[in-house]
């Protein structure tokens, strides 16, 4: 009996220990970010640029509203399109295949895009906002060496979050998700940081799809509500 309750106590102890060492980890991220202060102010961000894809330059603009509304605009060869991310609906308007109605989105694919409308990141007051946060070890990634975070979303959608030891800032998060044709491993690889009014903003985003690259960033700018219903 003792020695099972001094290995529960140990086991507790270990557990506890992880869980500080994943808040230590979160704590210098938010500061690498530009502090506690700077990140709880962000309400809106708006970042204007470009994607490569299949030796195309698409320009974009990705919209960003607290709890609102995620928003993607892109044009190709003079015709527009987008995507709406909100709590609840999702929105595409994608008219360069000859499709030319508006598509709701299905309710897993909206679910899975609820870290979206999260500018400040899940990472920032993640309990406050329903999250969980583990640490599951060290990893590379990029050529940097990482601590590796399991983060689950309050609606059960989870991401593993690669941040740079030195840094404490995002290099990278990975996906897996299961779809009709099998699971769907996802990757996006974050660089290029630069400060905007205080807060450190990726300026390239490397995913499947291509690489982006921003060319402006818009910190807490008015962003209206009906911007993120849908229209054409």
């Amino acid at each position: 009996m003792k020695r099972l309750f001094l290995m529960f106590l140990v086991s507790g102890i270990g557990i506890q220990l992880k869980a500080q060492s994943a808040d230590e980890i979160v704590a210098k991220h938010v500061e690498a970010l530009g502090g506690k202060d700077v990140v709880a102010k962000v309400a809106t961000v708006v970042r204007e640029g470009a994607i490569s894809m299949q030796g195309m330059e698409i320009p974009i603009t990705l919209s960003q509203k607290q709890n609102t509304g995620f928003r993607l605009d892109l044009s190709v060869m003079g015709t527009t399109g987008y995507q709406i991310y909100t709590q609840k609906e999702g929105w595409s308007y994608m008219p360069f295949g000859g499709k030319s109605e508006v598509e709701v989105i299905d309710a897993a694919k909206v679910k899975d895009g609820q870290d979206d409308l999260d500018p400040q990141g899940l990472l920032f007051n993640y309990k406050e906002k329903g999250h969980t946060v583990t640490l599951l070890g060290s990893e590379k990634a990029n050529g940097a060496d990482c601590f590796k975070l399991k983060v689950v979303m309050g609606n059960g959608t989870d991401f593993t979050y690669l941040i740079n030891k030195e840094t404490g800032l995002l290099v990278q998060v990975n996906t897996s998700r299961e779809t009709p044709e099998g699971t769907k491993n996802g990757e996006v690889v974050y660089s290029d940081y630069k400060k905007v009014d205080g807060f450190m903003v990726a300026h390239k985003i490397t995913r499947e799809e291509g690489e982006v690259v921003i060319s402006k960033v818009t910190v807490n700018g008015k962003l209206e509500d009906s911007i993120f219903k849908p229209s054409n």
